[in-house]
């Protein structure tokens, strides 16, 4: 048998390496496509889900009234998370009650928000998993909870950005955490009360530590288990705190009033809101604002996301 020199040698194993890893990838991106497939059938086959509007290009989404639901397609395949249209709007933002208020929810103020798209749902681990396959990233622990349509869990603010910086660029469009003022304003839905459903606890409304009749649940639920918000939008309140793009600050004392994130203060922190399933009631009012440090991976944390949308002229009333 000829023996290979060491050029060839390393040549061949360099070719080897290549192909060993295109393959790897390949069948990677596959899976990925796969599950994304599985993901867009389930949201296709809920009855009580109003149908999403898949965008052919950029200027349809100029076709959509206030609350439309719509996708948009993917380079590899599949589409992006089901995304809700906001319009444009002022708020008061912060807590509105004279009782019941934390220091980090005062003073509250008046937000005028431009209109945006925010996902129906937090992230779920289907939806994650394609990205972290195609970008050859590391799978997030589940905590033995399962994945599926549970919400993304143990994934840091950085991994929450680094997915939406993804989206972007699987979709042309721009995709990006919640501004902590975006995300109360979609969270509220045009209500003034402690949560979006009024100001008395009622049990059976969300995945919290004494939101519901009976033993605490104790992890995550499948998103969408429980009724959503007025504007369409699920676990709003408990199941995860989720990221925002806010530097964290104790309180509103100087902070922006035209619905942009807060990029000043303790940015080794950032903002979450919405509560958690080991939050008690408390935690999980509208009005609620808490911090990990970026770098935290927990099981307490996850994360949506917004779609930036251009101005408009004609912006539908809800």
């Amino acid at each position: 048998m000829e023996r290979l020199s060491r050029t060839e040698y390393g040549q061949a194993m360099r070719r080897f390496f290549q192909t060993s890893s295109l393959s790897i990838l390949v069948c990677w991106s596959a899976a990925a496509t796969l599950s994304q497939e599985q993901v867009d059938a389930e949201a296709t086959s809920d009855p009580d889900l109003d149908e999403a509007t898949l965008l052919e290009d950029k200027a349809s989404i100029e076709q959509l009234t206030a609350l439309s639901v719509f996708r948009e397609p993917l380079q590899i395949g599949g589409t992006s998370p089901r995304m809700v249209l906001l319009p444009s709007g002022k708020f008061e933002m912060g807590c509105l009650t004279e009782i019941d208020c934390s220091d980090d929810e005062i003073p509250s103020r008046e937000v005028q928000v431009s209109r945006f798209a925010v996902s129906q749902f937090e992230v779920t681990f289907d939806q994650y998993l394609v990205f972290a396959k195609t970008s050859l990233r590391s799978v997030p622990d589940d905590s033995q909870w399962g994945r599926g349509a549970r919400p993304a869990i143990h994934v840091s603010w950085y991994d929450a950005v680094a997915y939406t910086k993804w989206l972007s660029d699987e979709t042309g469009a721009i995709y990006r955490l919640p501004s902590e003022a975006e995300w109360e304003y979609a969270g509220r839905a045009g209500t003034n009360t402690k949560y979006s459903w009024g100001d008395d606890l009622l049990f059976g409304k969300a995945n919290c530590d004494g939101c519901n009749d009976g033993s605490p649940i104790e992890k995550t639920t499948e998103v969408g288990k429980y009724a959503p918000n007025p504007w369409k939008l699920y676990d709003i309140h408990g199941n995860v705190w989720e990221w925002t793009l806010d530097c964290w600050n104790r309180n509103f004392g100087t902070a922006p009033t035209d619905g942009t994130a807060w990029t000043t203060g303790d940015c080794a922190r950032r903002v979450v809101r919405g509560g958690s399933w080991i939050a008690s009631p408390f935690f999980v009012r509208s009005a609620t604002r808490h911090f990990y440090s970026a770098e935290n991976r927990v099981s307490l944390v996850g994360f949506r996301v917004v779609r930036e949308i251009d101005p408009s002229p004609t912006d539908d009333p809800i």
